[in-house]
């Protein structure tokens, strides 16, 4: 038998993509319970929104069409002497939408009355078990090293200065989830086509190609090594696809270099946004095209964008509306939210 040097190749194949989940975790080294996995689940939420401009756009619109049409009762003052409630509230509606809750400081005078309230982050917020005490943190992003910057209030009350953190009833979690919160992983998705292709752009690098090394095979181990630190480098959607690495003793042994086929990646790719846009949209209950998204299919009518406005103002909208008027009554500023309406003139164009 004639007597071959061996080739031996290393395909990179698809890792496993671990995703956060919005676990609530009790330590026992810590009074708060914590928010996902590395108490950072609010950053993932606040991440998804600034990285995806689908999912922006949707929240930035039901934001205005929820508040930014003031109030139908109540009184607007200063709740703080850099902002009217009106502001406040947005801010809180807009947080709202994006963690399922919001948060506020509310501070009283010698006579119990509330003289001053200020948005916070609920990204920052962390509550104790039995809901009685709030934490507060700029870095609880960065892990659990970061407990002596940790400010620590009472749960809203008649104290001097407490913390009013509302997320929405129906849950039976401690902490707020979102509308969308169904949709993460396709917010994920279209987070990382947009990556990947921005990377193909920039990096000029073709994910469908072979590297060969002549200079003799290293041991098992080195080659995979040399595999993981270029796949690190190389590869992902930063850096536009999984190479294949060949190891052999010399160019005689070496295979032929070539291009390998991108089986319709755009097609796929294609396919693959439009599924993932679908069920962002899915999760709020609304279509595409009240947000500016040209229909696929021209049909799509003026009777047919008021029915779709409708649904999503009956189902979305004033629903949480109604939330955060409940909210704020609980600290005492009692209103009512306007609806928000667009002009429907039939035979003439959509006004909105």
């Amino acid at each position: 038998m004639e007597d071959t040097k061996a080739i031996t190749l290393a395909f990179s194949g698809c890792d496993e993509v671990i995703v956060p989940k919005p676990i609530e975790i009790k330590q026992s080294n810590r009074d708060y319970v914590s928010f996902g996995e590395d108490n950072d689940f609010p950053v993932e939420l606040y991440n998804s929104y600034i990285d995806c401009s689908i999912l922006q756009a949707i929240i930035n619109g039901a934001t205005d069409y929820t508040s930014g049409s003031g109030f139908e009762t109540g009184e607007d003052n200063y709740v703080n002497p850099k902002q009217k409630l009106s502001d406040l509230v947005k801010q809180c509606t807009l947080d709202y939408y994006i963690y399922g809750a919001f948060a506020v400081q509310v501070l009283r005078n010698d006579y119990g009355n509330i003289k001053k309230i200020y948005s916070l982050d609920p990204a920052k917020i962390r509550i104790s078990e039995d809901e009685e005490t709030i934490y507060y943190n700029d870095q609880f992003f960065k892990g659990y090293n970061s407990s002596r910057r940790t400010k620590v209030f009472p749960a809203f009350g008649d104290h001097k200065n407490s913390i009013f953190y509302y997320r929405r009833p129906t849950l039976r979690t401690l902490y707020g989830l979102p509308l969308w919160i169904g949709s993460f992983k396709s917010i994920r998705t279209l987070i990382e086509l947009d990556q990947y292709h921005l990377s193909l752009i920039e990096n000029q690098f073709t994910p469908s190609a072979v590297i060969s090394f002549n200079e003799g095979k290293p041991s098992e181990e080195q080659q995979k090594k040399i595999e993981a630190k270029i796949n690190e480098k190389f590869s992902g959607s930063k850096n536009a696809g999984k190479l294949m690495v060949v190891f052999s003793d010399s160019k005689e042994t070496s295979p032929e270099l070539f291009k390998l086929d991108d089986d319709n990646y755009g097609e796929k790719f294609q396919n693959l946004y439009k599924t993932s846009r679908e069920n962002v949209f899915i999760s709020f209950r609304c279509t595409s095209q009240l947000f500016g998204l040209s229909p696929d299919i021209t049909a799509f009518n003026s009777v047919e964008f008021e029915q779709s406005f409708k649904l999503f103002k009956k189902t979305v909208i004033e629903p949480v509306q109604r939330e955060i008027e409940r909210g704020f009554d609980a600290l005492g500023y009692h209103f009512t939210l306007k609806e928000f309406n667009i002009n429907f003139d039939e035979g003439k164009e959509t006004e909105i």
